[in-house]
């Protein structure tokens, strides 16, 4: 990861904290290759309001 620079852990904005898409697919294949069971939390959810399912809204 060449095009990164993370300032703190949390994400919001700081100067000269940044990435690339191709340094976040990195990560996110690494995250996956090595942690498969991270899509237990970081699925879609899907929830109905008022009886209607998110795809007829």
């Amino acid at each position: 990861m060449f095009d990164t620079c993370f300032k703190n852990c949390h994400g919001l904005d700081e100067d000269d904290h940044l990435t690339s898409a191709y340094d976040i697919a990195l990560m996110s294949r690494e995250l996956l290759v090595k942690h498969p069971s991270i899509t237990n939390y970081t699925t879609i959810y899907m929830d109905s309001l008022r009886g209607r399912r998110n795809s007829d809204l």
